[in-house]
Order: structure tokens, then sequence, then C-alpha cells
């Protein structure tokens, strides 16, 4: 049950973690585009001076843009690596259950072949007494008088 369970929590965390890793690279692209809408303007205002003049005061705001994508980028990267983290200590936390499991089904097993040995242990020692004859009973294979 808690192995079960514990399963379920590993599989939400990767589902999470997929969410995560999708986020992270779509604002990887999100900068990437902005970096190549950045390389386009500068291309363009090249050559002329009212571009140029224009293309300064845009890039400012490029420039605020950019930081604000990188610092969200930071955030994403981050709280991926954080569910990363959690998905390691939740299949840590998966295998001890299951390695507990396996020893407790080795101690049953164990104590399953102890009782059944001395079960046969006790049949042994107690042959000789039922193949004694009794007093005032016949011995097995005999008549009596």
């Amino acid at each position: 049950m808690l192995i079960r369970l514990a399963r379920q929590e590993a599989d939400a965390r990767r589902v999470a973690l997929a969410a995560a890793e999708r986020d992270r690279l779509a604002q990887e692209a999100a900068i990437a585009a902005q970096d190549a809408l950045l390389a386009s303007e500068t291309q363009r205002a090249r050559g002329d001076a009212a571009e140029m003049a224009l293309w300064s005061v845009w890039l400012r705001a490029a420039e605020r843009q950019r930081r604000r994508l990188t610092l969200e980028l930071r955030r994403r990267a981050m709280a991926e690596e954080a569910l990363r983290e959690e998905l390691r200590d939740n299949f840590a936390h998966l295998k001890r259950l299951e390695l507990a499991l396996e020893q407790h089904q080795r101690a049953d097993k164990l104590a399953a072949a102890r009782k059944a040995e001395q079960r046969a242990e006790e049949l042994e020692r107690l042959k000789p007494l039922a193949s004694r004859p009794v007093a005032g009973r016949a011995a097995p294979g005999r008549a009596s008088p």
C-alpha cells in the first residue's frame, strides 16, 4: 500500500517535472526570440541616423525585457531543479520501502521454513513413540490372545 502510494507520488512528480521542463524550454525560446529580434533591429538600424535614434530608445526597453525574461528563466530552472530533487528523494524513499518489503518477505519465508523444519523434527521424534506398543494393546501386526 505504501509502495503503491509512493509510486503514485513519483508519477505525479514526473508529470510536474515534465511540465517544468517544457516551461523552461519555452522561456529559453522566448529569450532566443528576443535575441533574434534585437539582432534584426540592430541590423535594420545600421546606416540610418533616424533609425539609430529610434533603435537606441527601443534598445533600453529590449534590455529590460531581456532581464525580465532571464530572471524568469532562472526562476523556472530553479523550480525544475527543486522538482528533480523531490523526484530523487521520492525514488530513494520508494526504494527503501521496496527493500523493507523484500526483507520482511524474506524473514516471513525464513520463519515459515523454520516452523516447517521444527514440525518435521517433532514428527520424527514422535514416530518412535507411535510405533511402541501400549500396555494392554497388541503390537501392530500381531493378533491379541
